[in-house]
């Protein structure tokens, strides 16, 4: 499965943007699941789903073949995941010490 991801890496990086498609199916169920796991609000899935494909694209440059990109698009996810369960803490933090206030 890694070469056959690195072909698609290769034709993506020639210039062939439809290649990533390949990627996505082949990656996403498992984005979805580094995801659902990790997330305080599993409505948040689907967001970073695609934002991390965005970004998988976008740095498709970096990704060292031969190393798994299935790995490498999944730790793209748990850092997006990581971001977004740091900001709902905070969030959610602020609307305790409010509602404590408020009371």
């Amino acid at each position: 499965m890694t070469d056959d991801l690195d072909h698609l890496v290769k034709q993506v990086r020639a210039g062939n943007r439809e290649a990533f498609r390949g990627i996505v199916e082949a990656c996403e169920s498992k984005v979805r699941l580094v995801l659902a796991a990790m997330l305080p609000d599993s409505s948040l899935v689907d967001d970073l789903a695609q934002e991390t494909f965005v970004t998988a694209f976008r740095k498709l440059a970096d990704y060292e073949p031969g190393t798994n990109l299935a790995n490498w698009v999944k730790a793209i996810a748990r850092n997006l995941a990581l971001n977004e369960r740091r900001a709902w803490q905070r969030r959610t933090a602020i609307e305790k010490h409010y509602r404590f206030h408020l009371h």
